[in-house]
């Protein structure tokens, strides 16, 4: 800051001989520079601030990568689309509602109700409920949907990992220390499990929503979490919400200590007012039912007919609205109404009867993928299933395949359906998937009400057999369908072309065990895997595939059906002479000569019977790759594997060791204290180092594992 000229002084000058500027004249060339500095100052910030948020976004998505969550969002928005306006207002002003969320005893409320009653609905409109009463700074809200028509949503350990992924969203604590550098590619369960509990004991105030846990697999792994989490003092601070069918073995997990958790039952009566009022609205609305606008006794009588039989079961009415709303005449209507099915199968038997005898064949064939398939079937995917042939030379009928993707679902009304996936910010659809319409229709498709002229076609046995040869030729069309051009390219513009033309590849890749294991037990697909296994010109296609899609490196027969956990395809291969010994190696100069086998891929999987199949086989002809079997089941923690290992192999100790990790190397990375027991019992030496120098004990501080740590010493 200039002072006034006139009370300047210093030195011998005097104010007289200054020029004399006023102090805005002064200021006034710096205004510029000063604006400039300003500009570029904040341009500074707005960097930093950019740096941050890429730096962040970087992190969030390495966080990602370790923790590999499944998006329970999907299964949010799905079904709160479902959800009429103004239904499950019964609990939304329920008192003991009210009362939880203030936080008030009990903890845990459970809402139990019938098949069909709509209780995932009703769990989204509680989600979103929570999210705009509940969640802020102090309050974090974490939700998962159990889906039967998706593995990777169906285990204790996906929930775990996707909560455990909200919360890192939605805290910067959180966030900040599962995002610290740590030098691996993915986090065990054991060790996503206590990130989870010491993040929830840490959070002032937390929600924890789960919606069908009897669609879990196993259930009973998630209700031991359940019940020690809630009864857990470091997580009082929690609250949850669960919602089920009414089953034995939940009820009596559940509901043992009633001070923890409240039942709360969707009874037929409370479900009754939504349904009416759903069954009201479409009556009213929905186009179908514009024939009966201007007949409000018709109205009525739909109604009432419907609320007379729908008994609390929401998805009951809504199929029979579907039936009624192609009724042309009232006397149709009548006949309709009259003859009402009674139950949810009796409903899936009258649509499978009703589909028409041009699309049988496809319908049954989507059906029969669907009631078997680990995840939804992606409409491109679907249409290459329609088109694939099983028998015969030629493998695709293009006059099969649709030209209109929209209209899968037309197949078998009321039993599939199409799921839009939709951007929430901009509305824009993502992805589109075909799946079975509820869990209902799953469980009457696997069960003994299927329609007697559709039982054999949609039998387990058949359906498995079908997919498996479907799905093994589709990898010799994918071979024959590939533009020459194209096998030079990067795998990029490959799979560009691949996503438009021909998607069943892919699903092939990653499904076509799953529905072997069931299909090999059938002598004469079980002859088929073993004969195209065997045919060095298909296993070639579908060793192309699988590099394409996944590994990148080559195998043989055996390898591929112990990975895939097809035990009675190995032993038929071990029958024909084919070897289980270390059958491939990546390429030595990109790989550094890394390798694996099938007891290693066995012992990695936690197939006790292929394992045992293996070293009896080996047992004749010398134990192959024993350390690194060895390895393989210290480090996902099978102790019973390394038991039977150590058991059948007794001269075990005269073996060359690797020079690179040891059994108990990884153990104590799993960690499990019982493989670290059972290593340390066989006299492994805590103190033994690895390539890097590294022991066993310096693993273990170098994780903070406190636990594992004071074991090793105190032996």
């Amino acid at each position: 800051m200039l002072s006034s000229p006139s009370n300047y002084r210093h030195g011998s000058f005097h104010a007289e001989l200054l020029p004399s500027y006023s102090l805005n004249s002064c200021a006034q060339p710096l205004r510029p520079v000063r604006n400039e500095i300003s500009a570029s100052n904040e341009t500074h910030q707005a960097s930093l601030a950019t740096i941050r948020e890429i730096r962040s976004d970087d992190q969030m998505r390495q966080l990602k990568n370790i923790l590999s969550p499944a998006d329970p969002a999907t299964n949010y928005h799905k079904t709160l689309k479902q959800r009429h306006p103004d239904t499950c207002k019964w609990f939304l002003e329920d008192e003991r509602f009210e009362q939880w969320k203030q936080s008030k005893s009990p903890p845990a409320l459970w809402l139990h109700g019938q098949p069909g009653a709509g209780k995932s609905v009703a769990c989204s409109a509680i989600i979103e409920n929570v999210l705009l009463t509940m969640r802020s700074s102090t309050c974090l809200v974490v939700y998962f949907y159990f889906d039967f028509s998706d593995a990777s949503k169906q285990t204790l350990e996906a929930a775990l990992r996707s909560m455990l992924y909200q919360l890192a969203q939605q805290s910067d604590k959180i966030f900040q220390t599962l995002s610290a550098p740590k030098d691996k590619y993915a986090m065990s369960d054991s060790e996503v499990r206590r990130a989870l509990e010491s993040s929830m004991a840490e959070i002032p105030n937390g929600v924890v929503i789960l919606d069908a846990l009897d669609e879990a697999q196993p259930c009973k792994e998630v209700l031991a979490w359940l019940t020690e989490s809630i009864a857990c003092v470091k997580l009082r601070n929690t609250r949850w919400i669960l919602t089920s069918r009414d089953y034995v073995d939940i009820r009596r997990a559940l509901i043992e200590d009633p001070d923890r958790v409240s039942p709360v039952s969707l009874q037929a009566d409370l479900v009754d007012r939504d349904i009416n009022s759903y069954v009201d609205a479409r009556i009213h609305t929905d186009k179908s039912f514009q024939r009966w606008t201007n007949r409000p006794d018709d109205q009525s009588l739909i109604i009432t007919s419907l609320m007379e039989k729908s008994c609390g079961m929401f998805r009951w009415a809504a199929c029979q609205l579907d039936d009624l709303a192609g009724c042309l005449t009232l006397r149709e209507l009548k006949n309709t109404l009259a003859r009402l099915p009674t139950t949810l199968p009796e409903t899936y038997s009258r649509m499978l009867q009703k589909i028409p005898p041009a699309r049988i064949d496809g319908a049954i064939r989507l059906l029969q993928f669907l009631m078997l398939s680990p995840r939804p079937l992606e409409l491109g995917v679907a249409a290459n299933i329609l088109a694939m042939n099983i028998e015969g030379d030629t493998l695709y009928d293009t006059d099969k395949s649709l030209p209109d993707l929209s209209e899968l679902a037309l197949y078998c009304p009321g039993l599939i359906m199409i799921v839009h996936f939709e951007d929430p910010d901009d509305g824009e659809c993502y992805r589109e998937e075909l799946q079975l319409s509820h869990y209902s229709v799953k469980e009457y498709l696997l069960s003994n009400e299927v329609h007697e002229d559709f039982r054999v076609d949609l039998s387990t046995a058949k359906a498995s057999s079908m997919a498996t040869v479907l799905l093994l030729r589709s990898f010799v069309q994918w071979s024959q369908s590939l533009p020459a051009d194209l096998v030079a390219q990067e795998r990029g513009a490959r799979r560009r072309w691949m996503k438009d033309n021909f998607p069943l590849a892919e699903y092939a890749t990653y499904v076509w065990t799953v529905f072997a294991t069931e299909a090999e037990l059938q002598d004469g697909t079980q002859q088929y895997i073993v004969d195209f296994l065997a045919d060095q010109s298909r296993l070639n296609c579908l060793l192309d595939c699988s590099n394409f899609f996944g590994s990148a490196f080559r195998v043989g027969p055996m390898y591929i059906a112990v990975e895939g956990g097809l035990l009675q395809t190995a032993t038929a291969l071990l029958r024909r002479g084919f070897s289980s010994r270390v059958q491939h190696s990546r390429r030595e100069e990109e790989y550094s000569g890394w390798k694996d086998s099938p007891l290693a891929a066995a012992c990695r999987n936690g197939h006790q019977e292929m394992v045992n199949c293996l070293l009896e086989e080996q047992f004749r002809t010398g134990v192959d790759d024993f350390w690194g079997a060895a390895t393989a089941a210290a480090r996902q923690g099978y102790c019973h594997i390394l038991e039977l290992l150590f058991e059948k192999v007794p001269h075990w100790r005269n073996l060359e060791r690797p020079k690179t990790q040891s059994p108990i190397h990884v153990a104590v990375c799993c960690p499990s204290i019982d493989v670290v027991k059972f290593l340390l019992d066989k006299d492994f030496d805590v103190n033994l180092t690895d390539v890097f120098g590294d022991s066993p004990i310096f693993r273990a501080c170098e994780r903070a594992d406190i636990a594992m740590i004071q074991f090793l010493f105190d032996h």
